[in-house]
């Protein structure tokens, strides 16, 4: 039998969990005190920087203080470069 192009007719995927790796590698290089130094001179931090995983970023969640509607910024736990901010804006 024959398949018609473009279709599939099984798919095993199992193989693919049994040798599946991170992509993500867990082991900060940098620590929360060098992690904060990285933030702007504008926001100051308003609690414990904690090790999330964004997207397939290892990043220290700062949250913070000093700009409107900017409540957390995400530091890269490797190199220590800005990975993204939480804004909340009010509307008036």
């Amino acid at each position: 039998m024959t398949s018609p192009p473009g279709y599939d007719i099984s798919l095993d995927a199992g193989r693919y969990f049994v040798f599946y790796r991170s992509l993500v590698d867990h082991s900060p290089q940098l620590t929360a005190e060098e992690a904060t130094a990285f933030l702007s001179p504008n926001l100051a931090p308003a609690g414990a920087p904690r090790l999330e995983v964004r997207g397939a970023t290892l990043v220290y969640a700062i949250p913070v203080t000093g700009v409107d509607g900017v409540s957390a910024v995400y530091v890269s736990a490797v190199s220590g470069k800005l990975h993204t901010m939480d804004y909340h804006f009010s509307r008036q």
